[in-house]
Formats: C-alpha cells, structure tokens, sequence
C-alpha cells in the first residue's frame, strides 16, 4: 500500500518498514500539546488530560500513560466517568490504591505514550460514533475499559468493568 509521506504525516501516521502495515505516529511533546488545543473536548475532558498530565510528573515520568489517564478519572468523582464506575459497582480507592501501587516511577513527563495517543484516539471516535459531541469523560473510561492491554483496562476489569458492547 502506498501514501504520500506528507498524508501519511498529517493523518499522524507511519508505514512500519517491517511488516508495511499502518501504525500511529508517536507524538512529540508539541504534537500532543496541540492535540489537546485542536480536538473539541469537553471542559471535564480538558481537565482530566491536565491532572493525567500532574500525574505523570508527579511520578517523574516522560510520558503520560493510560493508567494515568484512569487515575485522573477516579480522583475527579463528579465526573461521569466517575460516577458510571460507581454506578457499575467499581471502588473508585480500590482502583486508585491498585493504579499507585502498579505504576512506575520515570523521567521528565511530556508527552502522551503510544499506548495513551490510541485510548484517546479511540475516546474521539467513540465520542464521533455516539453523535459527534465534544469528546467527554466516558468516551474516556470506554476507551481505558477497551483497551487490550496495560494495567488501566485490567484495573477497570478487576472492578467488575466490562468491555461488553451496550
């Protein structure tokens, strides 16, 4: 399959030279800064990105996870990420001590990960997929509930959050 680089580029994407497939593009620091200004995302949104991001510092780590993702979710109890989790019989401490406990510390934190770009890229589609809104706080749970790997979606199935279409 064949793209132009500069499409390639735009659409935040690279052609593995391994297996030629499509891959995502990991962001630089400004990259992520700027898709976190240019995406129409609600306030509590914005405002979980940022507390993910004090997260990651406050852990001395390079790049923001999808666990600190989750962990912003459940500190900011008035959000509906947060109340759908209890509501769904999750215990919001239970997961925050589970989080603390299984993540580690790193360097100067910046940018989001590969594994954080696509659970927001999925937040976005879900957000897209449920009627064009601004991407919200449960468009991010469904993506941290839907993801297939990291200690996020584990968390969030070891509290009883299934990934079940519905």
């Amino acid at each position: 399959m064949f793209a132009a680089p500069d499409v390639l580029d735009k659409a935040g994407a690279e052609i593995d030279p391994e297996t030629g497939e499509f891959s995502p593009r990991a962001m630089d620091s400004a990259e992520s800064v700027q898709w976190h200004r240019e995406r129409h995302m609600s306030e509590k949104f914005r405002a979980v990105l940022e507390v993910a991001g004090m997260t990651a510092r406050g852990m001395s780590r390079y790049e923001i996870e999808p666990e600190d993702l989750l962990m912003a979710l459940v500190n900011d109890k008035d959000c509906t990420a947060a109340k759908s989790l209890v509501e769904l019989g999750a215990n919001l401490e239970r997961i925050g001590e589970r989080l603390r406990s299984g993540t580690e510390s790193g360097e100067d934190p910046m940018a989001f990960s590969p594994r954080s770009q696509r659970v927001l890229e999925a937040a976005r589609a879900e957000a897209s997929a449920s009627g064009g809104g601004a991407i919200g706080t449960e468009h991010l749970l469904r993506a941290l509930a839907t993801a297939d790997d990291g200690l996020a979606s584990e968390v969030l199935r070891e509290s009883g959050v299934g990934t079940g279409e519905g």
